[in-house]
C-alpha cells in the first residue's frame, strides 16, 4: 500500500513539475507573441501577431517532445525542451510560417467581409477551411516530432487526412484550443501560469491518438509508420 502511494505521489509530482516547466519555457520561447497579445490593440497589430505566431511551431514541437519523453519515463524536462526547440526551428519552423500566412489570409478576408456582401457570404466556408488547416497543422507537428524521418509535406498531407478520419479526437483538440483561448481572454495571467501546460498536454495526447488510429504495420526500416496509411492513398 505504501509503495503504491509513493509511486502515485511521484507520478503526480512529476506531472506537476512537467506542466510548470512547460508553462515557463513555452512563455519564454513565445515571448514576442505574448507581449503583443498583452500590450497592444489586436485590431491594429494583427499583422505583427500573425507574423509572431510562427514562434508557436517550435514551441509546440518542444512541448510535445517533453510530453513524449515523460511518457517514456524521462524527467529531464529542461534539457529535452531546449534540445527539441532547437530542432523544431528547422523541422517545424516552416509550418510556423505557414500558420502565419494562414492567419494573414484570414485577417484580410475578415476585413474584406466588412466591405463586401459577397465575401461575407463565404466566411462560413473560410472558417471550416481554417479549422481543418489548424487541426492538420497540430497533428503534423506531432508527426514531425515523433518520427524524425518524415518530411514536412508528407506530414502535413497525412495529418489532414488523419484529422478528417478521426473527427471525435479532432473535435477534442478543437475544444481544448477553444477553452484555452476563452481562458486567455478572461484572464491571461491564469493561462500563462497554470493552463498552458495542461492545455498543450491535452492537445498532444489528442493529436497522438489521431495518428495512432491510422498506424499500420510496415516492414522493418520503412519510414513514416504513422503516415503510411495516407501515403498508400497517393
Amino acid at each position: 500500500m505504501g509503495s503504491r502511494f509513493a509511486a502515485g505521489f511521484l507520478t503526480i509530482s512529476g506531472l506537476m513539475y512537467l506542466m510548470l516547466l512547460v508553462n515557463v519555457l513555452t512563455a519564454l520561447t513565445t515571448l514576442p507573441l505574448l507581449v503583443l497579445l498583452l500590450a497592444t490593440d489586436w485590431s491594429k497589430s494583427w499583422l505583427l501577431l500573425a507574423g509572431c505566431s510562427a514562434l508557436l511551431a517550435p514551441a509546440l514541437f518542444a512541448a510535445f517532445a517533453c510530453f513524449r519523453a515523460q511518457a517514456e519515463g524521462s524527467l529531464g524536462v529542461f534539457g529535452t525542451y531546449w534540445k527539441a526547440w532547437w530542432l523544431g526551428l528547422r523541422r517545424a519552423g516552416p509550418l510556423g510560417l505557414s500558420l502565419a500566412g494562414l492567419l494573414v489570409v484570414i485577417g484580410v478576408d475578415v476585413y474584406a467581409a466588412t466591405l463586401s456582401d459577397l465575401v461575407r457570404a463565404t466566411l462560413g466556408f473560410l472558417v471550416v477551411v481554417a479549422v481543418l488547416a489548424l487541426l492538420a497543422w497540430l497533428v503534423a507537428i506531432e508527426a514531425l516530432e515523433e518520427d524524425r524521418d518524415v518530411g514536412r509535406w508528407s506530414a502535413l498531407k497525412g495529418a489532414l487526412w488523419c484529422s478528417v478520419k478521426a473527427p471525435g479526437w479532432s473535435l477534442l483538440t478543437l475544444a481544448a484550443l477553444v477553452v484555452l483561448v476563452a481562458m486567455f481572454w478572461a484572464g491571461p495571467v491564469l493561462v500563462l501560469c497554470f493552463a498552458t501546460g495542461p492545455g498543450c498536454y491535452l492537445v498532444w495526447a489528442s493529436c497522438r491518438r489521431v495518428l495512432s488510429l491510422v498506424r499500420v504495420e510496415v516492414p522493418a526500416g520503412a519510414p513514416h509508420p504513422h503516415l503510411a496509411a495516407q501515403e498508400a492513398l497517393t
